[in-house]
C-alpha cells in the first residue's frame, strides 16, 4: 500500500477478540484512556486522517523476524490459533510486532471525548461485542477484562479517547 503524503503510521495494540471483530468488519471504533484525567484538555495523540498498523500476537515458521519479511512466513495467533506448527518458535507478544508483519492498516476518520460509561448501546456494538441481551453489558465486561488489573476498571468511569476507524488493508507489506 503506498503511503499518502504527510500521513503518520503509528502502531496500535489489540486483543485477539477485537483483531477478529476487525477482520469481520464488526469494530469500528477503540476507546483509549486519556493519560490526564484531571482535564480533557490533554492534547489528543490520534488526529482524522492518521493511520494505524495493527500489532498482534504473532508467530513465524522457520524464520527470525531479522530475517525479514521476504523470507517470514508469518502466523497470527488471532486467526490462526493453534491450528499451525511453529517450527521454532513461540507465539510472540504483539508489542514486538515490527511494522513489516501487520497485516491490518486501520485509518482515523473521527475522535471524540468521553466518559467510558456514557458509550451507547449503538458504539458498543461498533466496539465489536457480541450479545445476545445487551451489548453495553457485553463491553463492560470486555473492558474489566482487559483494564481492570491495570486500574482502570469500568468503575472509575475514565474519561477516554473514542477513536473511529474504517480498515484500509489486510496484508503484509
Amino acid at each position: 500500500m503506498p503511503n499518502i503524503p504527510n500521513t503518520k503510521e503509528h502502531p496500535i495494540l489489540f486483543s485477539s477478540s477485537s483483531i477478529m471483530a476487525i477482520l469481520e468488519g464488526r469494530k469500528t471504533q477503540t476507546r483509549r484512556i486519556i493519560r490526564t484525567q484531571r482535564t480533557q484538555r490533554s492534547s489528543c495523540p490520534y488526529k482524522v486522517g492518521m493511520r494505524l498498523w495493527v500489532r498482534e500476537t504473532w508467530g513465524l515458521y522457520d524464520t527470525e523476524p531479522k530475517d525479514g519479511p521476504e523470507h517470514a512466513m508469518i502466523f497470527y495467533r488471532a486467526s490462526d490459533g493453534d491450528n499451525y506448527e511453529l517450527r521454532y518458535q513461540l507465539w510472540r507478544p504483539s508489542i514486538f510486532m515490527p511494522r513489516w508483519a501487520s497485516r491490518i492498516m486501520l485509518e482515523i476518520v473521527r475522535v471524540r471525548v468521553e466518559r467510558l460509561q456514557d458509550i451507547s448501546e449503538v458504539d458498543a456494538k461498533a466496539e465489536g461485542v457480541t450479545a445476545a441481551s445487551s451489548a453495553r453489558e457485553s463491553y463492560q465486561t470486555l473492558w474489566d477484562q482487559i483494564n481492570k488489573k491495570r486500574g482502570w476498571a469500568w468503575e472509575c468511569n475514565p474519561w477516554v479517547w473514542v477513536i473511529e476507524f474504517k480498515k484500509l488493508a489486510e496484508s503484509c507489506e
